[in-house]
């Protein structure tokens, strides 16, 4: 499962931690790992079989995301280890974004990344994809669908 990958150059298709969305599949992603959980062990919902877990805080340049590893991963990656991860997916647990990887990817070592601060954007807190609607892009309408009291230009109802 683990390489030692000297050039990463030949990922063209690398892709940001920033730029994941749910559901995506197939990505490649280029990381360093930040901190690692302790091991836990946990049941299968389907067949109730038990699994080792541990979940990894990893960045790049654009943000940060949390890495499930299951079983035999558990012990392939270190923190303030760089490493690249193929044939990755995205899954939602608890409204939050997680990388995982594919049943035919693999984890490789690779060189530095080069970065000096660790990025705010945590693509796992819940519902972080999504973008915040402003109050007031839009007039508003009435349940019968005619443009409402602010988009006529008057001001919204006070509730005092």
């Amino acid at each position: 499962m683990m390489e030692l990958d000297d050039d990463a150059s030949n990922y063209e298709q690398l892709t940001s931690i920033g730029d994941i969305r749910p559901s995506m599949t197939s990505l490649q992603v280029r990381f360093r790992v930040l901190d690692i959980t302790e091991p836990r062990v946990v049941a299968s919902r389907s067949r109730g079989a038990r699994h080792l877990v541990r979940q990894a805080k990893i960045a790049d340049l654009t943000g940060v995301m949390d890495l499930m590893l299951w079983d035999d991963d558990t012990d392939l990656v270190e923190t303030g280890g760089d490493y690249i991860l193929t044939d990755a997916y995205v899954s939602i647990y608890n409204e939050s974004m997680q990388l995982n990887r594919g049943r035919d990817g693999h984890i490789r070592i690779v060189e530095g990344i080069q970065f000096s601060e660790i990025p705010d954007k945590d693509m796992s807190k819940p519902f972080a994809w999504k973008k915040v609607r402003r109050r007031g892009e839009s007039p508003g309408r009435t349940f019968s669908g005619k443009v409402g009291r602010e988009g006529r230009g008057y001001c919204a109802r006070k509730d005092f």
